[in-house]
């Protein structure tokens, strides 16, 4: 009897033990990848006048065209970023809608972001990406760094390969070499230059849960959730964000070694100093990813 019950404890162990092959991302040259890639935003802040509240909701539809694979499966890719459509809402008729796809032209604030957005859709970025996910390389045109130039508040959207990192997330996730058991975790980081709000740079916390199926086919279920890294000097930034509450999965499809969906939520604390005056607010921001087939 006591033969058994130490068998099956230890079949059991054998079980939550046991490794699923590794998350490889497959790249092969000629190949087109499409993703499509959306960010919302809710902004709330609390001033004297009363609850002031803002909305943003910006897709991103960009192909890749893998050019080469070395040896090691690293690939060159080009990036072409077809269409970004961002519609802002705000109070006082502050809000503004553009597309990059439409021939009206841009009016109010959206003038100001228009020069960007089109560089980011006129001229492609040439990307090296590894089997685990990584951008190794990223060489962003000159037409889009002139853009960001003249930009104001350019650091808020990054700079360099920065930007097209914050681009891609969550479509683009790092996975490590090796076998994976459940309840393995991992962390990836993304630059953000963005001192004057609070925050150094992004870290992603990843969590292998397991397989699973979706539409189908069978997929590595990767719990996500995200944390905001402040600069040394953090009290000395006007504005400052800290994450309350971060959670998001990713399916990965093992086969076609790619994501197949992936979505985040976080919400976060806001204080802006001015002076002696502090303003308090809240964000909640939704991230989501799919992969479609390109030029759809």
């Amino acid at each position: 009897m006591l033969y058994r019950s130490l068998a099956a404890a230890l079949a059991l162990i054998a079980s939550v033990l046991q490794a699923d092959e590794p998350l490889v991302w497959k790249f092969s040259a000629g190949e087109d990848l499409a993703f499509e890639v959306r960010q919302t935003s809710d902004v709330t802040l609390d001033s004297r006048g009363g609850e002031v509240r803002s909305k943003s909701d910006q897709t991103a539809t960009l192909d890749w065209k893998v050019e080469t694979v070395d040896a090691a499966g690293a690939a060159k890719v080009v990036q072409d970023i077809r269409r970004l459509q961002l519609t802002f809402d705000a109070p006082g008729g502050q809000g503004y809608q553009l597309d990059t796809d439409s021939e009206e032209p841009p009016q109010g604030l959206a003038t100001m972001i228009a020069p960007v957005y089109r560089a980011l859709t006129e001229h492609n970025c040439q990307l090296t990406v590894s089997p685990q996910g990584e951008i190794l390389k990223s060489e962003p045109p000159e037409e889009v760094l002139q853009s960001l130039k003249n930009f104001p508040g350019a650091a808020a959207l990054g700079k360099g390969g920065a930007l097209y990192q914050q681009l891609l997330r969550p479509a683009l996730i790092e996975v490590p070499a090796g076998e994976l058991k459940v309840g393995q975790k991992w962390v990836s980081f993304i630059e953000a230059p963005l001192a004057m709000f609070g925050v150094e740079a992004a870290e992603f916390q990843y969590e292998y849960l397991g397989e699973r199926e979706a539409d189908g086919r069978p997929v590595a279920a990767i719990g996500v959730r995200l944390m905001l890294i402040p600069p040394e000097d953090e009290n000395a930034a006007p504005v400052q964000v800290r994450v309350v509450q971060s959670e998001g999965e990713v399916l990965f499809d093992r086969e076609a070694g790619r994501v197949h969906s992936a979505r985040l939520e976080s919400r976060c604390e806001l204080k802006f100093t001015d002076g002696k005056q502090v303003t308090t607010g809240e964000v909640t921001q939704t991230a989501t990813a799919k992969l479609a087939p390109a030029g759809e």
